[in-house]
């Protein structure tokens, strides 16, 4: 089996050519803009990045610490029918890794490590996906409210999770 490399950085220390192969793999699983996509990764607190040791250049998976404003994450607690005393601004997302490299522990790996490294920071995510549901709540994250239909897709219904520090 492959040795796979988690690497974390702040976005002003990638160049161009990885922020894109960045973006367009975060663009393989979602449904967003992709202008939306660049401008988020451009702003993110901590981009983690898994790649294989034996072909460091090729980004095999991504999770990404997004900085969010307090507007945002109030009108998401809301939908959620959760209501706090306290604001988390960081937000876990844009959890992806490629369809061939999956069921190897890569995103629980990518998810543990941004956990490890924003340890004295309170953070917050929103999913549909059981998988990553279970990784959350593994990772001392809590379900917060009651599901709620995504903004992009009426049908998607998310769930917001919070780990508070």
């Amino acid at each position: 089996m492959k040795r796979v490399l988690i690497n974390t950085s702040t976005p002003i220390l990638f160049d161009e050519a990885s922020l894109k192969a960045i973006k367009d793999l975060i663009a393989q699983g979602r449904q967003n803009n992709v202008e939306r996509i660049t401008q988020t990764l451009k702003q993110a607190a901590v981009i983690a990045f898994a790649c294989f040791e034996d072909n460091p250049d090729v980004i095999i998976g991504v999770c990404v610490i997004k900085n969010k404003n307090k507007d945002y994450v109030n009108r998401i607690k809301a939908r959620a029918g959760f209501s706090s005393d306290h604001t988390i601004l960081y937000e876990i997302g844009y959890l992806y890794v490629k369809p061939e490299n999956r069921k190897k522990g890569t995103a629980s790996v990518l998810l543990a490590r941004l956990c490890e490294i924003s340890q004295f920071h309170s953070l917050f995510a929103t999913t549909s996906n059981d998988s990553v549901k279970r990784m959350l709540i593994e990772n001392g994250f809590e379900q917060c409210g009651r599901q709620y239909p995504s903004e992009i897709n009426s049908k998607c219904m998310l769930t917001y999770f919070e780990r508070p520090v």
